[in-house]
């Protein structure tokens, strides 16, 4: 007996892609089911080893979805695996950036490349990371790094990733200021993962969750600061 999470959900083509986790005594094993999206009929499901699926997206017929998995005693890698419509896998891989606890939490795609953001927790570097990888066979591309201090709350504000109404990739994270306030913050990039601009949020305390793009062209952010709309340069 144990827990059994859904944590992300994506549709395409009439079925529903639940990832997430399930648990026997405690332990959590990465979990994703396919059901039917008009009934919620039992499809089929794919489970691996300890760890779990944080997110997920669709593109050209293909299922993307991130997360941790166990590598060892004391160290968790990113997880990235592509699956067809039946969730078989056509490709998948698994990497330990920095040999420590490593959680790939946000996957957005543009239909020719994917781009991931997590988190890097390791004796020599902590912080955030983003990878560009192409969407067929998940080839790394680029990478980016944000070198801060982690919080503990970070459980409960993982790092997302999306594409803004300025065409730019937006990094949503949890950021610590110098006097040690929590706040959210946003590093724009482009599509090659170079460094345009840092959004500070100076005025907004609390913890993002989800970050959203809507066609008005306006960003929202949720957390437990509530909801705040911005428009694509930052402004409240």
């Amino acid at each position: 007996p144990g827990r059994d999470v859904a944590l992300s959900l994506c549709v395409f083509n009439g079925k529903l892609y639940i990832f997430g986790f399930d648990e026997i005594d405690g332990v959590p094993s990465i979990r994703a089911e396919v059901r039917e999206a008009r009934t919620g009929d039992f499809i089929g499901v794919w489970r691996r080893a300890m760890g779990t699926l944080y997110d997920c997206a669709t593109s050209n017929g293909r299922i993307y979805a991130v997360g941790t998995i166990n590598i060892s005693d004391n160290d968790f890698g990113w997880i990235i695996a592509e699956f067809d419509e039946n969730l078989n896998i056509v490709s998948m891989n698994i990497t330990n950036p920095l040999d420590g606890v490593d959680i790939a939490t946000a996957v957005y795609s543009d239909g020719v490349y994917i781009y991931v953001s997590g988190i890097i927790s390791s004796a020599s570097f902590t912080g955030y990371r983003v990878e560009k990888r192409l969407a067929e066979g998940l080839e790394l591309e680029a990478v980016y790094t944000v070198d801060v201090p982690l919080s503990w709350r970070r459980p409960y504000a993982l790092p997302k990733i999306i594409e803004g109404s300025d065409g730019y990739l937006w990094l949503l994270y949890l950021y610590i200021d110098p006097e040690d306030v929590e706040r959210p913050r946003i590093e724009v990039l482009d599509r090659d993962l170079n460094y345009i601009r840092t959004i500070d949020l100076d005025n907004i305390v609390g913890y993002p969750y989800t970050i959203l793009s809507a066609s008005s062209g306006y960003i929202y952010i949720g957390g437990s600061m509530g909801i705040i709309k911005i428009d694509d340069k930052g402004k409240v």
